[in-house]
């Protein structure tokens, strides 16, 4: 019985871990840069990332989701990056050279909004927020 309990109890977790992941797949405008725009492809197990300026595609890049690291180029420059669910948020953690940024992607309530924080890591810097709406 005690079995049983244990194994319901790790379901029900694992199913509750599971609905916290929200899909960001879609196209994103930046709110305050009509220039910049993102296109997010997300599955179980990765996400593939477009990240423009006008209509010049600044990066092109698919990680997993499961915190290895990845090798990526944007705009022209070699970085490493890495991505995980910290609970409902996708966490990304880019390192050029000695900068270090980490991204906090946040899908609001309305569905339509993706705030993402950018925290500089190093060196130390101003944390900002960019919002981008979900383009049609």
């Amino acid at each position: 019985m005690r079995t049983l309990f244990t194994l319901t109890c790790l379901t029900l977790a694992g199913n509750g871990f599971s609905q916290t992941q929200p899909d960001l797949s879609g196209k994103w405008q930046s709110k305050s840069d009509g220039n910049l725009r993102w296109v997010l492809a997300q599955t179980p197990d990765q996400i593939h990332v477009q990240e423009y300026s006008g209509s010049s595609l600044k990066a092109d890049y698919v990680c997993n989701e499961l915190g290895k690291e990845c090798e990526i180029k944007d705009s022209g420059h070699s970085e490493k990056t890495s991505f995980w669910f910290n609970g409902p948020k996708l966490v990304e953690l880019r390192v050029h050279g000695g900068n270090v940024v980490k991204r906090r992607y946040d899908l609001l309530d309305d569905g339509k909004t993706l705030e993402v924080e950018l925290l500089p890591i190093s060196p130390p810097g101003k944390t900002e927020k960019l919002e981008f709406a979900r383009a049609q």
